[in-house]
């Protein structure tokens, strides 16, 4: 949101969320559908930006505003999913001698 509307960058193509495990890939385009050209959505954000509200704290934008709003779509969000978790980590058992020249 704060690149969209305090930059107004529109050469966004893909936004990028994650936990640091679980990653979630949406293209920006459905993003602006859902919530740029939500008009309740972009002013609360602006007045959460603007410190308008308790406090200017990302988890209070999250859990008050974004938080609802997601829960009361009734479609899904298409995007792409993958969790770091499942993946298993390659390990080397034995480490391979040095070439020396």
């Amino acid at each position: 949101m704060r690149e969209r509307v305090e930059e107004n960058n529109i050469d966004i193509k893909h936004l990028v969320l994650t936990n640091i495990y679980e990653w979630y890939i949406i293209d920006a385009a459905y993003f602006d559908k859902l919530f740029y050209q939500n008009k309740k959505f972009v002013k609360d954000y602006q007045a959460w930006s603007a410190t308008a509200k308790v406090s200017g704290d990302t988890a209070l934008f999250y859990n008050d505003i974004a938080k609802p709003m997601i829960e009361s779509l009734e479609e899904e969000i298409p995007c792409t999913y993958f969790d770091l978790r499942t993946y298993e980590k390659n390990s080397v058992t034995k480490i391979p001698p040095m070439i020396k020249s």
